[in-house]
């Protein structure tokens, strides 16, 4: 977490050090909800920058409408910050929505990055 928003997820664990996949990886997968629709979604980064893909169509994401980690698959505590919806990417032909996202964190500067450990788990 930097500036109290998502920046990556913990893969790998050693006695000193812990290796952090950056959520703007292109195999990284987190599943996320929009906060005002409760719309679900699974972000994933690469050469577009972060998608929301796998929305259901039957819901009406908002430009703007903030976007937090989901408990969905254990992987991380819910609401913590990740962005904002700042694009529908989808077509009217397409199944489900894919939907940009922005974060408020610029990556390229990071150099300090909070390790937390997640709710409910002893060291």
């Amino acid at each position: 977490i930097a500036d109290g928003f998502l920046v990556g997820v913990v893969s790998d664990v050693r006695a000193h050090q812990a290796t952090v996949k950056l959520m703007t990886a292109s195999d990284s997968a987190i599943a996320v909800v929009f906060v005002n629709s409760r719309a679900q979604g699974l972000l994933r980064g690469g050469l577009n920058g972060l998608v929301a893909s796998e929305v259901a169509l039957d819901t009406k994401v908002m430009i703007g409408e903030p976007v937090v980690t989901s408990s969905l698959g254990g992987v991380l505590p819910a609401d913590i910050p990740v962005g904002q919806a700042s694009a529908l990417r989808s077509l009217p032909s397409d199944i489900l929505q894919e939907i940009s996202i922005a974060t408020q964190v610029k990556l390229s500067p990071l150099e300090l990055v909070f390790v937390g450990q997640p709710v409910g788990q002893s060291p």
